[in-house]
């Protein structure tokens, strides 16, 4: 033994980190033995004495690049890297022995809310790594197949559905959602299939009187100080990090267009993995997530929206339902009204063009902001297309928005135009981003006239464009006529 106890530090450092990495998926297991072999390599190995070993095998194991971007290289130190490696095995652990899946009717406590709070994190930051982990050695897809699509599933989802009722719409139920929609695959996960998938999902995407698709209203364009805004706290890598929760409306609806859009033709290979994304993608989701949380983080973040998400072309769906169905809803029936209504899904392809205003430094007004039914132009204005730019006139001023903006900090205001066809025909498309939280809104003008205009909304999550469509003749004040969409950039 007396040789193995003068093993130099470097050469022990590597047995050990050696042994913890023999595989990327769970924790470092064979680092419990290695300690206990005697009190030096205890004293030398363990997390207090030498926390850049567990700072490393933190490396191997989880994405590392976007945390120290966003964080910085001074917050994430050897020490704050190893604490965050026991804590997130800590909360994996709980994963996979199903703990707050279905032993009390409701998701309130704040453990359960943490550790949910940390795989969305985690999938924010994903390169590879951090999905593995969840997928493999949590184990998180049966617990989230358990928590929304059983009996018993906490989420109460089925529960709902058996007693014509409404689900719930809490924090819990939110961070849920936007797990399955992360991590979940129709094509591998079908051994998890309950059969209920379709129908809850379906209740969470078409029933927009009940579940928003923002914690913001949609009709403000600068919503104000009072808007109510949900914030949740999580200690992440040592730091008290303060995010608004997403409502569970636009996952569920990218969820629920991916299980339709499964069932009804086959699955090309790598298809649904080819749809999801991986963190530097979902930079902008993390950005609201802080904007509407009032993180300090945001002062050196940058806008909600990232420009150039929606250059380009995009396909995807877009469903409706019979409408005096839907009119019952508004008035008050019973969610069975939904799940017994037929929901009719048609194709559509976009191609949109992102048109920049920019301060110059030259002291220009920013265009005001209009209808929302109008995608919040104001009904005034004309937009007159250049070579290279886009002319805004309205109320007796020329608004300039370019193409092509160097400086992104400097861009005060972002104009969407494009065109697109379906099986109902070619349409224009026209609309503005909310700056504060990058929510999109575009107007859909039928060509022929015909059809009418339609109101889209929703946001930009990776590659993926999802919410929910609106008639523009029902008034503002009142609840419309509505359906669901979802865009992918077209491969």
């Amino acid at each position: 033994m007396s040789s193995i106890t003068t093993l130099p530090q470097e050469i022990l450092e590597q047995i050990a980190y050696t042994a913890a990495t023999d595989t990327i998926s769970g924790p470092p297991s064979s680092l419990p033995s290695l300690l206990a072999l005697n009190h030096d390599f205890h004293d030398r190995l363990s997390m207090s004495s030498n926390p850049t070993l567990y700072a490393r095998i933190f490396a191997f194991k989880f994405d590392t690049s976007i945390a120290f971007k966003r964080f910085g290289v001074a917050a994430l130190t050897q020490a704050v890297l190893a604490i965050e490696l026991k804590r997130r095995f800590t909360m994996f652990k709980r994963l996979r022995s199903h703990n707050a899946t279905t032993d009390s009717p409701f998701c309130t406590t704040s453990d359960t809310a943490e550790m949910l709070y940390y795989a969305y994190l985690l999938m924010l930051e994903n390169e590879g790594k951090n999905q593995t982990q969840l997928r493999d050695y949590a184990q998180i897809v049966p617990w989230l197949h358990d928590y929304w699509f059983t009996p018993n599933g906490q989420s109460l989802g089925v529960y709902s559905l058996q007693s014509n009722t409404w689900p719930e719409d809490h924090d819990c139920n939110s961070i849920a959602m936007w797990l399955y929609w992360f991590l979940s695959r129709p094509d591998q996960d079908t051994d998890h299939f309950t059969g209920e998938e379709l129908n809850v999902l379906k209740l969470y995407s078409i029933s927009a009187h009940k579940f928003q698709l923002s914690s913001l209203d949609w009709a403000e364009f600068k919503p104000s100080p009072c808007s109510p805004t949900p914030l949740g706290t999580i200690k992440y890598y040592s730091q008290d990090i303060h995010l608004a929760l997403p409502p569970c409306a636009v996952p569920a609806v990218m969820s629920f267009l991916r299980l339709v859009d499964f069932a009804s033709r086959p699955a090309a290979p790598n298809r649904y993995k080819a749809l999801h994304d991986y963190g530097n993608d979902l930079e902008g989701e993390w950005l609201r997530c802080l904007r509407l949380g009032g993180s300090c983080l945001i002062d050196a973040a940058g806008p909600a929206f990232i420009p150039g998400s929606l250059e380009g072309a995009w396909e995807g769906l877009f469903t409706y339902t019979e409408f005096n169905a839907y009119a019952a809803l508004l008035r008050g029936a019973a969610p069975s009204v939904l799940t017994a209504s037929l929901v009719v899904k048609h194709r559509q392809t976009w191609i949109l063009k992102e048109h920049y205003f920019v301060d110059n430094g030259e002291d220009e007004t920013v265009l005001p902001p209009g209808d929302p039914l109008h995608s919040y132009l104001p009904a005034e204005a004309q937009l007159k297309k250049e070579e290279s730019n886009l002319l805004v006139l309205e109320g007796g001023k020329t608004y300039k928005y370019v193409r092509t903006a160097l400086d992104r900090a400097r861009i005060r205001d972002i104009i969407v135009t494009g065109r697109g066809h379906s099986a109902w025909g070619e349409f224009d498309l026209f609309g503005r981003i909310r700056p504060f939280d990058g929510f999109v809104s575009l107007s859909k003008d039928y060509v022929d006239g015909e059809r009418g205009r339609w109101i889209y909304r929703g946001f930009v999550v990776g590659n993926n464009l999802a919410g929910r469509w609106r008639d523009c003749l029902s008034p503002l004040e009142v609840q419309g006529y509505e359906g669901c969409f979802s865009m992918s950039r077209r491969r």
